[in-house]
């Protein structure tokens, strides 16, 4: 998705993003953004980890919560 955004848009600086998904397409999607012009503080994300990767990293699930 975020490389239809970068193909429409060469310039982000005053733009807001807010992401969600994978960890890997949020932090692509950031870099790319960043190097738009879009400052960090302009880019709000929440990347989605599976259950397998919470238990990996020693993370409780919601539904351990």
């Amino acid at each position: 998705m975020h490389e239809a955004v970068a193909r429409d848009f060469d310039e982000l600086d005053g733009c807001k993003a807010y992401l969600a998904g994978p960890p890997v397409m949020v932090e692509a999607a950031t870099k790319l953004f960043e190097q738009r012009g879009l400052r960090r503080v302009d880019i709000h994300a929440d990347a989605f980890y599976t259950a397998a990767e919470m238990a990996s990293a020693g993370k409780k699930t919601g539904a351990e919560l």
